[in-house]
C-alpha cells in the first residue's frame, strides 16, 4: 500500500481514472450511482478521520490555535498585518532583484506568446 502513497501523482490520478471507467463498463446509470456514492462516503470517512487526526497531532504539538477567539481577533489584523509584513519584504529586497523578478516574467510572457502565434500560425 505504501507505493501507492509514493506514485507521481499525474500517473495515480491517471491509474484511477482507468479504474472508475472499468467499474462502470457493465452498470447501469442507477447503479453507478449507488457505487458512485459508496466511493463517496468512504473518501468522506478517510478524510474525516485523517482530519481530526490531524488536528489532535496539531495539539500534542503545541500549535492548536482558535483563530476565531477574542483574544487573536483582538490582538491580529490580518489586513493590516499582511500589508504591513508585505511592504517590510519589498523594501528588504534590493532593487535588482525586483527588476530580475519583472525581467524574468516579462521574458516568460514573450516566450508564452511566440508559441501562441507559432500555435496560430501554423494552422
Amino acid at each position: 500500500m505504501q507505493s501507492l502513497f509514493t506514485l507521481n501523482p499525474k500517473i495515480s490520478t491517471a491509474l484511477f481514472t482507468i479504474i472508475g471507467f472499468i467499474l462502470i463498463e457493465d452498470l447501469s446509470t442507477l447503479e453507478q450511482n449507488v457505487v458512485g456514492n459508496w466511493l463517496m462516503l468512504t473518501a468522506q470517512v478517510v478524510i474525516t478521520n485523517a482530519s481530526s487526526q490531524q488536528l489532535i497531532e496539531s495539539y500534542a504539538n503545541g500549535a492548536g490555535i482558535n483563530i476565531n477567539s477574542s483574544e487573536i481577533k483582538n490582538n491580529y489584523n490580518p489586513l493590516f498585518y499582511d500589508i504591513d509584513n508585505l511592504k517590510n519584504l519589498i523594501r528588504s529586497m534590493q532593487p535588482n532583484d525586483m527588476q530580475n523578478i519583472f525581467n524574468d516574467l516579462h521574458n516568460r510572457l514573450n516566450k508564452i506568446e511566440q508559441i501562441i502565434n507559432e500555435i496560430y500560425n501554423n494552422k
